[in-house]
């Protein structure tokens, strides 16, 4: 499966980075710059939370956030707007996301454990599972709120310059 990013090539872009290295260069702090960023993801993050479905446990919602790029730094990736996996956060993120093909599951180690009425619980080596259309919504939150990202950016990014440097 091909590595799921987002380009950020698109209007706008180029002015908005031509401004960062100018304040950079001025001497704005980084925690300044980054506060900038994160202030700009809210609305994205906000989306994600709504749409990512209905909320059984609520464990999806909550694990989605904005958190410091850990890696593709060199290509310029400061800060990630989404689920976060591991123990704490929801490793089935990605299944909400895109969804899974319907078909017949073997259990590995331990059959399946399928409840039935009055507590009964069968246990089953394989199930036939229906799959899951996916909801995409991080695609979708991305598409919806781009625009106000970057003009949330810009705004933000114009007030920090002219209350830092007068300019």
């Amino acid at each position: 499966m091909d590595k799921l990013s987002f380009s950020f090539k698109e209007q706008g872009f180029d002015e908005l980075e031509r401004k960062l290295e100018r304040l950079l260069r001025l001497g704005a702090s980084n925690k300044s710059v980054e506060e900038l960023y994160r202030q700009a993801a809210r609305p994205m993050a906000r989306r994600m939370k709504t749409s990512s479905g209905p909320r059984r446990t609520g464990r999806l919602a909550a694990s989605i956030g904005i958190r410091k790029a850990k890696k593709n730094r060199s290509e310029g990736a400061k800060f990630v707007v989404g689920p976060r996996g591991g123990k704490k956060g929801a490793p089935h993120a990605h299944l909400v996301n895109l969804g899974t093909k319907a078909g017949m599951r073997k259990a590995k180690d331990n059959a399946f454990s399928i409840p039935r009425g009055g507590g009964e619980i069968i246990r089953s080596q394989t199930i036939n599972h229906g799959g899951f259309r996916g909801r995409f919504f991080v695609q979708n939150a991305f598409k919806q709120t781009k625009e106000k990202l970057v003009n949330g950016f810009f705004t933000r990014l114009d007030s920090l310059i002219q209350s830092k440097f007068g300019i």
